[in-house]
């Protein structure tokens, strides 16, 4: 692409190497450095400039270690539908006896 300079190409094809290394797919890269995965692709073909904010991205995800990248991915991956059901069913359950506690203290009753 025109107009990207030498180190930001170099900092773009280091980020890509170490994804390689880490055996990241451009989804989960994507994920890690908040883009979304097409304008990752763009960027790995040089078909696209990137701003300031994305280039310190870049820069971050180099000083990642494996353990933090795992970290990050498990923390933005999307909870599935048990997960989902859960923490609603946790949150019905504490409501429901919260609910009850009251009805005790409005009818004096001791536990």
């Amino acid at each position: 692409m025109k107009g990207m300079t030498k180190a930001r190409e170099n900092l773009l094809n280091k980020v890509f190497q170490k994804s390689d290394e880490l055996g990241l797919s451009i989804n989960k890269l994507a994920l890690i450095l908040e883009v979304s995965p097409a304008f990752l692709s763009k960027m790995k073909n040089h078909k696209v400039n990137y701003s300031s904010k994305t280039e310190l991205k870049l820069s971050n995800f180099l000083k990642y270690s494996a353990t933090d990248i795992e970290d990050i991915v498990e923390d933005k991956r999307p909870k599935g539908i048990n997960e989902i059901k859960r923490q609603a069913f946790k949150k019905g359950y504490n409501r429901a006896i919260n609910d009850v506690i009251k009805k005790f203290e409005e009818m004096k009753v001791d536990l």
